[in-house]
């Protein structure tokens, strides 16, 4: 194996769990293997197309990725033919022909390709040694990245006259992922392969509630060791708004979205990579596929959706091995922005599921816990002890028990019925005299005006601290209600106590 890796790929040894992937698979035995991006996937099946007879079929959905792919592979001496939607009808005529003419090692496609009938009968009539699924979170509901298309794997598979092994990969993935693509995907008591996902050289930063283009500016003005730097935003209007921002303070930077044309967005990325430009600001368009090792910080200008999506786009940061800051800057609108997208562009069963991920990402932000165990925890891994190294374990400022205002806030809740969101919830105990809390009679409660000589701000952060905790809950709805938990009365009563870092979260890098 060492001298086949040598020879035909150039490397002198694996990188971790690769070697034991790729035996599984020239065993013939089914793979599930979790892996970070950049954490050496592609070697896992590339290999086995090498040594096995017949066709290695990769079923993914970067067609960018892809295309980088199969151009490397020239220089392998392995003969690739990708199939996806930039192919022009001739063109992929043509290919389907040369594909039975003379099989390729590796074939990639995209899963949308398995929808056609012609499609799949022509693969019955090919030798596939080896099925390699891509992204394979992306067949789960619950997945962050659900496809309809990814259910007729199972279709392929089951036309197939000779079963091959199907190793099925992904970068993050909760245990109940895990187990629904094993399911899903029909995998055969599949050897699991799991990396660490823990990156000491990482450290996680939340930033909440400051003024995020003042705290840019500082940031990348303070003289330290920031770039290459990736920016993240949620919309490509906030984008465009981040890198004139930078741009007129003199920072060089890119923008990179999926609203550019091919050969722009071709060109930022070259240039961000040859470090022609330190500083690139982008959506989550950018990223599959990308290696660049030394990209030194990254920050979210705005919270993500959910946290698969966040270790994603953070675990860009450090892959040489060096220290390096993955920073989160949470502001109270990035809720409600998320919370409209889905309701616009998600699938009615997705919903629910998409809202609850919100909801952990949303208690991520406002934790005081350490922010490596929560993030490990969520993905099945959890530490022994802090980290030490994260925004919330450097932070000293001293505890405060916050038990009284927490039983307002339910109290509040309590009498409500839970008929409300956090917004009037705040403004009762605030004391507000607004027309709208007049006519629906909350001025009259008992906790009306209890917190009046608090900040607002405060207020919604106790709020978002009970959620976090567990002692209230959201629900899914365009406009959340609050809700109290079966935690909710040992907190009421005096039991537990709850204490939190008092000021408001902001400022300096």
């Amino acid at each position: 194996m060492e001298q086949t890796l040598n020879e035909r790929f150039g490397h002198n040894c694996f990188r971790p769990l690769q070697e034991d992937i790729i035996r599984n698979l020239l065993d013939g035995r089914d793979v599930l293997a979790l892996l970070p991006t950049g954490g050496g996937k592609s070697l896992c099946y590339q290999f086995p197309a090498a040594v096995l007879p017949g066709i290695t079929l990769v079923i993914s959905p970067l067609i960018s990725l892809m295309k980088d792919q199969v151009d490397s592979l020239k220089a392998s001496g392995l003969r690739a033919v990708l199939i996806n939607s930039t192919l022009t009808e001739r063109q992929l005529r043509l290919a389907l022909e040369a594909i039975e003419e003379q099989p390729p090692d590796l074939l990639y496609i995209a899963p949308e390709r398995l929808k056609s009938d012609e499609f799949i009968a022509r693969l019955n009539r090919l030798t596939i040694s080896c099925i390699a699924v891509d992204e394979a979170h992306c067949i789960a509901q619950w997945g962050h990245d659900f496809r309809p298309s990814y259910r007729k794997i199972g279709r392929l598979l089951e036309s197939l006259g000779q079963r091959p092994p199907l190793a099925a990969f992904t970068a993050t993935a909760t245990p109940i992922v895990r187990q629904e693509i094993i399911e899903r995907l029909g995998l055969q008591d599949p050897a699991c392969h799991q990396a660490d996902f823990n990156r000491p050289n990482l450290r996680l930063d939340v930033i909440r509630d400051t003024d995020r283009q003042k705290w840019l500016l500082h940031f990348f003005s303070s003289g330290q060791e920031t770039r290459p730097a990736v920016i993240y935003c949620t919309t490509r209007k906030e984008a465009q708004s981040v890198r004139d921002l930078l741009l007129n303070a003199g920072h060089p930077c890119g923008m990179y979205h999926g609203g550019l044309r091919p050969a722009d967005r071709q060109q930022v990325q070259e240039d961000f990579l040859d470090d022609r430009i330190p500083l690139l600001v982008a959506t989550n368009a950018f990223g599959m596929g990308i290696d660049k090792p030394d990209i030194r910080t990254v920050i979210h200008y705005n919270m993500p959706r959910d946290l698969e999506s966040y270790y994603q786009e953070a675990g860009r940061a450090g892959r040489d091995g060096k220290p390096s800051r993955c920073i989160l800057l949470y502001g109270p609108a990035d809720p409600v922005t998320h919370r409209q997208l889905i309701h616009q562009v998600t699938y009615n069963r997705q919903k629910h599921i998409t809202l609850e991920k919100l909801e952990t990402m949303i208690a991520y932000c406002h934790t005081d816990r350490c922010l490596r165990t929560v993030l490990l925890e969520y993905f099945g891994q959890a530490p022994a002890v802090p980290c030490g190294d994260c925004s919330n374990c450097l932070d000293d400022t001293p505890r405060e028990d916050i038990t009284r205002q927490a039983q307002m806030i339910l109290s509040t809740v309590h009498y409500t019925k839970g008929r409300f969101g956090a917004a009037t919830v705040a403004a009762v105990l605030k004391g507000s005299r607004s027309a709208s809390v007049r006519q629906k009679g909350l001025d009259r409660l008992s906790t009306h005006g209890l917190l009046k000589s608090e900040d607002p701000m405060m207020i919604r952060r106790y709020i978002n601290i009970l959620v976090s905790e567990g002692y209230l809950a959201r629900t899914s709805g365009r406009f959340p209600l609050l809700q109290l938990t079966a935690r909710s009365s040992v907190l009421l009563r005096g039991e537990t106590r709850l204490t939190t870092r008092h000021h408001l979260k902001g400022g300096k890098p």
